[in-house]
């Protein structure tokens, strides 16, 4: 039982921030949007308020100035274990672009273009959702292979 932490908008550096989540570790230059930020389990409760919308307005601030960038994906049927795989393995990337550095990036994401239009709006609208396995597994994937979440 697990809540995944995903980039929805654009690429971000890494940078320290005080969104409540833990800082990307080193390598991870760029997130991209669907990545896989980070995982916590079911029990876990205080996202921040950069992150989990409902925190945002109870501490008085507007729900137009969300910044929306990351959301919460609450997946009942993933075992943190299985979860935590999922931000575990890296790849390196040394894509010319970067000036001659190698990144480690994360090898899993939510493939934004397969994410259904239900979702990327309750992501949108409220900053989370709850789906079981079967309705996730059906846009999160490996970057290098596109496997989905059945071999974690």
């Amino acid at each position: 039982m697990a809540y995944l932490v995903v980039q929805v908008k654009g690429r971000r550096p890494v940078a320290p921030d005080t969104s409540g989540l833990p800082a990307p570790p080193s390598g991870d230059a760029l997130l991209q949007r669907g990545d896989i930020v980070t995982v916590y389990p079911e029990s876990h409760t205080s996202f921040g308020i950069r992150v989990r919308k409902k925190e945002w307005i109870a501490n008085g601030r507007d729900p137009a100035d969300f910044p929306g960038s990351f959301g919460i994906i609450h997946i009942p049927d993933l075992s943190l274990v299985r979860a935590k795989r999922l931000i575990k393995e890296r790849f390196q990337n040394d894509d010319p672009g970067l000036g001659g550095e190698v990144q480690l990036m994360r090898k899993w994401r939510a493939v934004w273009s397969e994410v259904p239009a239900n979702v990327k709006n309750k992501l949108r609208d409220d900053g989370e959702i709850t789906l079981n396995i079967g309705q996730s597994k059906a846009f999160i994937r490996h970057k290098m292979d596109e496997s989905t979440m059945d071999t974690v």
